[in-house]
């Protein structure tokens, strides 16, 4: 079973994929994952520092590679 984080990930990537090559490659070096670990809500940002539906701090995501 794939992750979540995975899963949205690839969700991210197909999307940027519809654009040209130089755009995306900005795009992905510019953004990361951020999470809210009071509501568990993901976001994808360039700069983020306080979830919307709960108003508590996010922390970036961790690229971590592993066989889960």
């Amino acid at each position: 079973m794939t992750s979540p984080i995975t899963q949205l990930r690839d969700r991210i990537n197909e999307t940027l994929s519809s654009g040209s090559e130089d755009d995306t490659k900005s795009i992905r070096e510019q953004s990361s994952l951020f999470q809210c670990r009071t509501c568990n809500t993901v976001y994808v940002a360039i700069d983020k520092t306080r979830c919307k539906d709960c108003d508590d701090a996010v922390e970036p995501v961790r690229a971590t590679l592993s066989n889960a």
